[in-house]
């Protein structure tokens, strides 16, 4: 979790790391089975997005893909903890 969360310091307008940071996030936000790390990208894409702009469209689309993501994965995971002994 702290890597994602450090993810976030990557943010300069122009630096290539920056483009690659964005890759990483927008991965795990997408794909992690682990609903809080994919939150957690999710905030560290909003807090780059704030020095570089032109990833908003992105960040709004997975941001809404994501949060329904969200909520399946935590009613899936609710569900099986609740038929385990």
């Amino acid at each position: 979790m702290s890597a994602i969360c450090e993810l976030a310091n990557f943010r300069h307008k122009t630096d290539p790391v920056t483009d690659a940071a964005i890759d990483i996030l927008v991965s795990v936000a997408d794909t992690d089975p682990e609903p809080f790390f994919r939150q957690v990208a999710i905030y560290s894409l909003e807090k780059i997005a704030k020095e570089k702009p032109q990833i908003i469209p992105k960040l709004i689309d997975l941001g809404i893909t994501s949060r329904m993501m969200l909520k399946i994965y935590e009613l899936k995971r609710n569900e099986e903890e609740g038929k385990q002994p």
